[in-house]
């Protein structure tokens, strides 16, 4: 997830940027910086989420893809977002 994404998810809960620095306890230059990321931590996510009341896992999916090589069950594990 972008930054920006984060950003507009945060603003579609109706929650306002300095009420995030606070839930946070962080200096507001430290969220500037998570929205200004081009892919967001999934600490980060899982930080965010945890104070405004939403669950990061729910938003994933595992898919399963051939693979070629190792794990031998010829299919790798990817989660996505």
């Amino acid at each position: 997830m972008t930054g920006k994404q984060l950003k507009d998810k945060i603003k579609q809960k109706g929650i306002k940027f300095t009420a995030l620095v606070e839930m946070l306890g962080v200096a507001p230059q430290q969220v500037q910086q998570y929205f200004n990321t081009q892919n967001v931590s999934t600490e980060v996510l899982e930080r965010i989420a945890d104070v405004v009341g939403e669950s990061v896992s729910k938003r994933r999916r595992i898919i399963r893809k051939p693979f070629r090589g190792f794990p031998r069950n010829g299919y790798s594990l990817k989660v996505c977002e």
